[in-house]
């Protein structure tokens, strides 16, 4: 019985290590990802969504959008903006996206460049930023604003 029990125990740290050391392959090789400009500029990159990103170059031009000087606007509370929070809205600061009215007028190539620097592809047009922002652009509200003013 007590042989077993030794069997047992010496098969799970096995089955550990072995998770351990996939584990650590899995989590190096998806920090080559967080260097995007390195991960981008692959065509065959192993990278995260490196695929994806393959596809989307191929079909849409990328453009970035007009930036401005955060001295030169008043900024507005980009959270207001479902699927934003202050982690992405920092970023978009850092991009120079300060107002509702730069998010309006973003076309597809803008939403393509901004979508290249965030970390949740695709969430632009999943949360529908452009919508959200022209309505909040004109003064009025929309139904995630009304609910979490922050």
């Amino acid at each position: 019985m007590l042989a077993v029990a030794i069997k047992m125990i010496l098969c799970l740290i096995i089955a550990l290590l072995i998770g351990i050391v996939i584990g650590y392959l899995l989590c190096r090789m998806c920090r080559k990802c967080d260097d995007k400009k390195e991960c981008h500029d692959k065509k065959d990159s192993d990278c995260c969504d490196g695929n994806a990103h393959g596809v989307l170059s191929e079909s849409i031009k990328e453009e970035k959008p007009v930036a401005v000087d955060r001295s030169e606007v008043v900024p507005d509370d980009l959270k207001n903006i479902k699927g934003v929070g202050p982690k992405i809205e920092e970023a978009l600061n850092d991009l120079g996206v300060y107002t509702f009215e730069q998010i309006a007028s973003w076309n597809r190539e803008n939403v393509a460049w901004v979508d290249e620097h965030l970390v949740f592809k695709g969430r632009i047009d999943r949360e529908e930023w452009i919508e959200q922002a022209k309505i909040l652009a004109q003064g009025k509200e929309t139904e995630f604003s009304k609910r979490f003013k922050s």
